[in-house]
Parts: C-alpha cells; sequence; structure tokens
C-alpha cells in the first residue's frame, strides 16, 4: 500500500517544508504549492516528489488524466520517454527541484 505524503513550497517565504499533517487550509492557500510523494525512491534512497528534477531525466510531474506520475524530458534527453525514464528510475538521482533549482530545466 502506498504511502500518501506531501511537502509544501511556500512561495513568499521561498521555504520548502513537509508538513506534519494536511489539511484543507493548505491545499486552498493560493501562497503554497503542494508536492505529492510519488512513492519512488532515488538510488540513494530519498524519496521522489512531483516537481523534483532527476539527473539525466527530468522534472517529475503529475498526470491528473492518468492518475500517475511521469518525467517530463529536460531539453537535452528529450528522446527518454516517459516509460523508459521510470524502468530506470533505480538509476536515477535528485538533482534539486523546480522551485530551489529552476536553472537546471535549462541544462
Amino acid at each position: 500500500m502506498r504511502t500518501f505524503k506531501f511537502r509544501v513550497w511556500n512561495k513568499v517565504s521561498k521555504v520548502l517544508t513537509q508538513p506534519h499533517a494536511v489539511s484543507d487550509e493548505i491545499f486552498s492557500n493560493p501562497n503554497l504549492e503542494i508536492m505529492q510523494f510519488t512513492g519512488l525512491l532515488d538510488r540513494n534512497g530519498k524519496e521522489i516528489y512531483e516537481g523534483d528534477i532527476l539527473k539525466y531525466y527530468g522534472e517529475v510531474v503529475w498526470i491528473a488524466q492518468s492518475a500517475s506520475f511521469r518525467v517530463n524530458p529536460t531539453r537535452d534527453n528529450a528522446d527518454i520517454s516517459f516509460t523508459e525514464s521510470f524502468l530506470n528510475i533505480d538509476d536515477s538521482e535528485i538533482a534539486g527541484n523546480i522551485f530551489e533549482n529552476p536553472e537546471l530545466l535549462n541544462k
């Protein structure tokens, strides 16, 4: 059974936190960006969240239509398919996230 966890980026204070409890107030606050845990770990055992940027793959995103996570490839690896990137998730490593390290999306 998958654990549902979230982390929160505060757009005002520019701080990334993991709330102890998730409430309606968090989801309705326009100053907060909510990121869901994918249920996967990178090769170092670090939890992979929506908004993380994986080295050599790209940004982890939630696809509402299919209720699943995918990886949006960065420009230099646009030939890697979503399926291939998750098949190789054990080899992945978190490089940063879209809020603290947006420059990684341009590499």
